[in-house]
């Protein structure tokens, strides 16, 4: 079980929306999924919204901004309704429900009608205007990269402040992060400095469908200024379907897309070790363990 998911009882989330929000609530119901934050639907007598919370408010903040940046441009961004706190240790976003399932929780045929509008909405992202922004990696409140080139954004993994420390006093294993680590530097020559907004956790859990096209796409708190290709190695790298990982590749295959097996493997790669890397930290065994496989096979394809 993670040590670091926001655990937080829901008679208390209850309590807090009917005192400071709408005393009309009811239906209060749990959501799986996420890492940091706990999140719970509900509904009112004015619509159904979603509350997360969180002991940091810095990814609901992005989120709002993403939707006053890229709302209004054909992204379906749920609206933050109100951030704020429950109390000293709590942080919360309310927003707008955006209703469907989870791109995981799809039926082969939901899947399947619903690809076509994952594609285009995740290109959609892609072409947005970003120039008057600039720098690198994940960007700030200003909209800017924090860091000056996509190669230094790449390498950064290297830098995860705790990981001397999980060497020592966690399953986080040296052998294994150099082996890694050697392969995507030598990817990340392969890498252009090119600036697309990229949401960074595309699809997956952070959208759902109605059935048929992407009805919302949320949790921006990774979106990065970068290469575009990270959101399809995110995506692939994640799904567990080796049809449905084919299907998305081959689309960007007829694109005829430069150096892009090796993009996409220096972005796979990059992505599991920072899972990795977050396992270690949030003490999730199982995961590690299954993580660290899915990221050796990639080196043996």
């Amino acid at each position: 079980m993670s040590t670091v998911k926001t655990k937080i009882d829901q008679e208390i989330v209850f309590s807090y929306i009917k005192n400071n929000f709408d005393n009309s609530i009811f239906d209060l119901e749990f959501i799986n999924g996420g890492e940091m934050s706990q999140a719970f639907s509900f509904q009112t007598s004015k619509g159904n919204f979603v509350i997360r919370v969180n002991t940091s408010s810095r990814s609901f903040y992005k989120d709002q901004k993403a939707f006053e940046l890229f709302g209004n441009k054909g992204i379906p961004i749920p609206k933050i309704i109100k951030i704020g706190r429950i109390d000293d240790v709590y942080h919360f976003a309310i927003s707008e429900k955006a209703e469907g399932k989870h791109i995981t929780d799809l039926s082969e045929e939901e899947y399947n009608k619903t690809l076509p509008s994952l594609l285009g909405i995740m290109d959609k992202i892609h072409s947005l205007d970003i120039e008057e922004s600039k720098g690198f990696g994940k960007w700030n409140l200003e909209g800017n990269g924090i860091y000056d080139t996509w190669r230094e954004f790449i390498l950064a993994v290297n830098e995860f402040q705790n990981k001397e420390d999980l060497f020592r006093t966690s399953f986080l294993e040296v052998d294994i992060w150099e082996k890694i680590y050697s392969e995507i530097k030598q990817l990340s020559e392969f890498c252009p400095e090119e600036r697309f907004l990229v949401h960074g956790d595309y699809g997956n859990n952070n959208a759902v469908s109605d059935g048929e096209k992407v009805a919302g796409v949320f949790d921006w708190a990774d979106s990065l200024c970068g290469d575009y290709l990270y959101d399809i190695a995110w995506i692939t790298f994640w799904l567990k379907k080796p049809d449905r990982i084919k299907e998305i590749e081959d689309y960007y295959i007829t694109k005829n897309i430069p150096n892009f097996s090796q993009r996409l493997l220096c972005y796979k790669l990059r992505i599991g070790l920072g899972s990795l890397s977050f396992y270690a930290y949030s003490n999730q065994k199982d995961k590690y363990d299954s993580i660290k496989q899915r990221t050796l096979n990639l080196l043996l394809d």
